[in-house]
């Protein structure tokens, strides 16, 4: 007996410092991404329906250093596209709907309704103009509409082709299904989200959002540019089903689970959202499939992977931009695949105001020189900015080698030839796109 209890304690204990050693590599990662405040967000990762793991970086309110934690809600931006589609084929599951059936057997006043379907509403080929695409989308979209208001934007929007013709992401298409479940089943939306998804698994922090109130427990965004700045607030209204919801990590990854185990649709249906891109994308990392969306939205990015081969599910949010979400996801994927990785190089080198004045001055584009960039120096730092805009939003360019600078956000190398008067930025696919700098007379 006493034996068995020393192997069993022998194993409990090499289990427990196992599971603890397992993600120091990742834990360090993310240290580095504190450490020199390369973002805000929170990554959960569950296998199984259990989660593994769970970490937050930065902060979910900034003004008071208030720390996120697994109930702190993020807007999950288009990920909400996901539910609103599982809502559509539960739906058709239940005999309401068929997807062959028109818009206008709901919605006569919608351009080409007659022709429209609700596969073509699912899968993006609908034809209706994104609404966030009109030329006065980023005067109007302040105000507040009501859902009336908006049925009556979307019955008014052109079409920009017949529809089945092609793929176009449209917001417009996911408000429209959001606007016949609401029909189908004299309930409201969130009615429904709560009686078919949030209840059953008991995803107590996702739902509609409004206005956020950090007091809820509901994370502000924020965009670095000189420093953090905070940013504006979204108007949801604009979104109505299809980037309208609020969530945590933790449920984003419970949802995702249920969704791939059965638990939601059958997997007829779950073929169909997977194979026909019909609310699910299809991502791959290395040799592994993986199906989900991302989510973006002023300040926030979302990004949710579900891999069935190994049952895993990853969900990345976040309200402090700095760094690409997807390269934040990559560590996950990578280390939870037990696959090699780098730690991030988050080093600089020191230049003076001296070294970095042979920079300064207007670039314009190659191609066109309409196209020109402002660099300046302010405080030792050198700054890119575009005419017109002020300085607070100018980009830090982070000196990696002495001419060669970082640019975090939009992962773009800045590279300059002094003597030739030339900039040279490279983005993430090594594409280059050459400046030169302009003459003072």
């Amino acid at each position: 007996m006493k034996i068995k209890l020393f192997l069993f304690f022998s194993f409990f204990i090499s289990s427990t410092i196992f599971s603890q050693n397992n993600n120091s590599k990742i834990d360090s990662v993310f240290n580095a991404f504190e450490k020199h405040e390369k973002g805000m967000f929170t990554v959960s990762v569950s296998r199984n329906g259990k989660e593994e793991y769970f970490r937050t970086v930065g902060f979910a309110n900034l003004e008071t250093e208030e720390k996120a934690n697994k109930d702190t809600k993020y807007r999950i931006a288009s990920i909400s596209k996901v539910f609103t589609a599982v809502l559509t084929f539960k739906a058709i599951e239940e005999g309401k709907l068929k997807q062959n059936t028109k818009v206008s057997a709901f919605f006569p006043k919608i351009r080409n309704a007659d022709d429209i379907t609700i596969t073509n509403l699912l899968e993006h080929t609908s034809g209706i103009k994104n609404i966030s695409e009109l030329k006065n989308f980023q005067k109007v979209k302040a105000a507040t509409l009501s859902k009336e208001q908006l049925l009556d934007v979307l019955q008014k929007l052109p079409s920009d082709f017949p529809p089945g013709f092609k793929y176009s992401y449209s917001n417009s298409g996911y408000s429209v299904l959001a606007f016949i479940l609401e029909k189908l089943y004299d309930k409201s939306y969130d009615e429904l989200l709560a009686e078919k998804i949030t209840i059953p698994l008991k995803m107590t922090n996702t739902e509609i959002g409004k206005n956020i109130k950090p007091e809820n427990n509901e994370a502000k965004s924020y965009r670095f540019f000189k420093d953090w700045r905070k940013a504006d607030d979204a108007n949801l209204s604009f979104f109505f089903g299809s980037g309208d919801l609020v969530s945590t990590a933790v449920d984003l990854n419970k949802f995702f689970d249920a969704l791939f185990s059965e638990k939601l649709i059958s997997d007829k249906s779950l073929v169909q959202m997977k194979n026909l891109s019909q609310g699910l994308k299809y991502y791959v990392f290395e040799e592994y499939n993986g199906y989900g969306h991302t989510g973006s939205m002023t300040g926030f990015l979302s990004f949710s992977l579900y891999f069935p081969s190994q049952k895993l599910a990853i969900s990345v949010t976040e309200n402090g931009i700095r760094y690409d979400i997807y390269d934040i996801t990559e560590y996950v994927v990578k280390h939870f695949f037990n696959k090699n990785y780098d730690y991030p190089d988050f080093s600089v080198v020191k230049l003076s105001d001296e070294e970095l004045s042979k920079f300064v001055g207007d670039y314009e584009y190659k191609f066109n020189k309409t196209k020109v960039f402002n660099i300046y120096i302010e405080k030792n730092k050198l700054y890119l900015k575009s005419p017109g805009e002020d300085d607070y939003s100018s980009i830090y360019l982070e000196p990696k080698a002495n001419n060669r600078f970082r640019y975090d956000i939009g992962q773009m190398d800045a590279v300059f030839d002094d003597k030739k008067g030339k900039l040279i930025l490279i983005d993430s696919k090594n594409k280059k796109y050459e400046y030169k700098k302009r003459v003072k007379i």
